[in-house]
């Protein structure tokens, strides 16, 4: 419909245009037609728990292929340069907004690869003073006193329990959340896993993501936010720059 001329200037009187002159479809309209399943929900409010309110929030989204997720990349041979996390958790330091760089902040680290996630975590810890806790709040039983600590419901609780969270605080009082838990295809429950952490990032206030990442899709199109693309391959290996639009193209 939007390439018909018929309808295409109907479509944008009703929705409207953004900066590009791109028709706001995705913003007004996805929250619409794309609702997570109650349990999905459920975990997305859980890992929204662990984020202070009037916190500022930075996501990133490094997408390292040629896994089960990527059947493209993986008959292809495609190789995401070994560097992306770091190169991502760098873009993201920078476009931290001036007036929120000494304060404490919450940061949501998404990966396709674990150890993407864990090069990226590291990188941030050097920006934060020294790590004075961290929490895996996986299967087994979590303590009263950090239920108490992060004031969390006991629902929250055995929700964060299923992603197997790990939460990880500074002394500046900011935090990274990371989920762990292994995603595997052949289990409903676990795409429920992978759906809530690509929502997750529809609640934070910046995000950097690398390029051919359709799961951050969700995360700048359902909820508009200042996105940054990071560049991999080449001589602009590293390279990060603001996105011109929050609709797909």
């Amino acid at each position: 419909l939007l390439h018909n001329h018929h309808y295409e200037q109907p479509l944008a009187h009703v929705l409207g245009r953004d900066e590009m002159g791109i028709i706001r479809v995705w913003e007004k309209l996805g929250g619409l037609l794309f609702r997570p399943v109650p349990d999905v929900q459920h975990m997305i409010g859980a890992l929204e728990s662990l984020m202070p309110l009037g916190q500022f929030r930075m996501g990133l989204h490094v997408r390292m292929g040629s896994n089960w997720f990527d059947q493209s990349d993986a008959a292809e041979g495609v190789n995401r340069h070994s560097d992306l996390p770091i190169y991502t958790a760098k873009c993201a330091a920078g476009v931290i907004p001036y007036h929120q760089r000494e304060q404490a902040m919450t940061w949501v680290v998404v990966s396709d690869k674990a150890k993407a996630k864990s090069i990226a975590r590291y990188y941030i810890a050097e920006l934060e003073v020294s790590e004075v806790h961290r929490e895996k709040l996986g299967p087994e039983a979590i303590d009263e006193a950090v239920l108490d600590a992060l004031m969390l419901t006991s629902i929250n609780a055995k929700w964060l329990a299923i992603l197997e969270v790990k939460l990880y605080q500074y002394q500046t009082g900011s935090r990274v959340i990371i989920v762990e838990r292994a995603v595997n295809r052949t289990s409903s429950l676990d795409m429920q896993v992978a759906l809530a952490e690509m929502m997750i990032l529809t609640k934070v206030d910046r995000l950097v993501r690398t390029q051919g990442s359709t799961y951050t899709t969700a995360g700048y199109a359902l909820s508009p936010k200042p996105t940054w693309v990071v560049l991999d391959g080449g001589n602009h290996a590293g390279m990060c720059h603001l996105q011109a639009t929050s609709e797909p193209m």
